[in-house]
This record gives C-alpha cells, structure tokens and sequence, in this order.
C-alpha cells in the first residue's frame, strides 16, 4: 500500500495550526518555521524545480501561499 501524502491544503493547515504566519516574508520568519516547513515539504513529496531561485522551503512556503 503506497503511503499517503500531504495535499497542500492539509499541509498548509497543519503548518498555520504550527504557527507559521503565511501574511509574512519567508525570511522574516524563524529558524524554527523554516525547518518545520522543510519537514512538512518532505511529507508531502514536494520537490522544486532544479533551476528554482531558493530552498526547497521557500519555494514550498510561496507555493503554499498560492493555494
């Protein structure tokens, strides 16, 4: 049975419940958010574009913002 990942709703209801404030910059946010976006990028599968201009978790964080 394959394992279930994240859709960007969920995640991004989980990661607001964490406490990370989609109203802000990405880098105005904590070292502590920015892991725990990373973390939640990974259990959605989320992977960025080899030729994207940041981290996989600010381009998760701006497609999040997106949604």
């Amino acid at each position: 049975m394959a394992k279930k990942k994240l859709t960007p709703k969920e995640a991004k209801s989980l990661l607001a419940r964490a406490g990370v404030d989609f109203r802000k910059d990405f880098h105005a946010l904590g070292s502590a958010d920015v892991q725990l976006i990373a973390d939640t990028a990974k259990l959605a599968g989320y992977r960025k574009h080899k030729n994207a201009p940041g981290s996989t978790a600010r381009m998760y964080y701006q497609y999040l913002e997106r949604v």
